[in-house]
């Protein structure tokens, strides 16, 4: 745009320059102009006004916005409120903690919870749809002998062939306090003389129907022709000795006179009929 202006005089002609004055500005005039900003010039371009508000944070996953406040220096203050929820480290839960969008990302195995003896060393869990999965190496039976310690206990289970009575344990039974537990035998000799039963030493003289335990042995004493009235032997369990002499009746393991009655039957010459 021509900003000259032309006029005449009678000693000739003039021009005038109209173009106008730029002023660079100046931070600190109160103004906020040209090329100032709020990081350039705070003074003259306050971040905000006193008392001014406005959301802060993010309202992604499990976050929620809060509110600042401007300061009297112009400054906003640090975001909070009522609603204001933070973003904070992610847990095994479903949820998105760290408000990034994505739910349970960036966890670890953990291996909370997991034996680490013998074949279990190395177990962990995994975090999966909200929850940790089982360890992913758990206990199982024990192979004994084979230098493994499948169950985790810390120690390999020794075989055992032969129980001290002669029964047969099998292979891969858990040897326990010196009984196979899936077997009727023990691995040891019992102490103080006593006899395999159940997988249990039971005490010397220990009485188990016909048979007594002496001396490490069960011995059948059934047709030694004496019945003994203990737990060993009676009319019922051994009749080669407890057989009862006419005209009683053996009734509930016990000679029964005869005219006895025991459930529904009557005793009558050694013989037991209904009632």
């Amino acid at each position: 745009t021509d900003t000259t202006t032309t006029t005449g005089s009678s000693s000739g002609t003039t021009t005038a320059d109209t173009t106008p004055t730029v002023v660079d500005p100046v931070c600190g005039d109160g103004t906020c102009n040209g090329d100032e900003t709020t990081e350039t010039c705070p003074e003259d371009c306050p971040a905000c006004t006193e008392g001014q508000t406005q959301a802060c944070g993010t309202d992604e996953g499990e976050c929620a916005v809060g509110e600042q406040t401007c300061s009297a220096s112009n400054e906003w203050g640090d975001c909070g409120g009522a609603t204001y929820v933070v973003a904070v480290t992610e847990t095994c839960d479903g949820l998105d903690n760290d408000c990034d969008g994505v739910n349970d990302n960036g966890i670890s195995t953990t291996a909370t919870g997991c034996s680490q003896v013998g074949a279990c060393s190395g177990a962990v869990k995994t975090c999966s749809a909200g929850s940790w999965s089982a360890c992913s190496i758990l206990p199982v039976d024990e192979v004994c002998g084979n230098s493994i310690d499948e169950d985790c206990d810390g120690s390999d289970e020794t075989c055992i062939t032969t129980s001290e009575d002669g029964e047969s344990c099998s292979v891969g039974g858990d040897c326990t306090s010196g009984n196979c537990v899936d077997s009727v035998c023990c691995d040891t000799a019992c102490s103080g003389g006593g006899c395999c039963s159940t997988g249990v030493c039971e005490a010397d003289g220990t009485h188990d129907g016909p048979l007594i335990c002496s001396s490490g042995s069960w011995i059948n004493h059934c047709g030694n022709g004496v019945c003994d009235s203990n737990l060993d032997e009676n009319c019922a369990s051994c009749t080669s000795d407890c057989g009862c002499a006419q005209p009683t009746c053996c009734m509930s393991s016990v000679c029964e006179p005869d005219g006895t009655v025991s459930d529904g039957l009557v005793c009558s010459q050694g013989s037991q009929y209904p009632v």
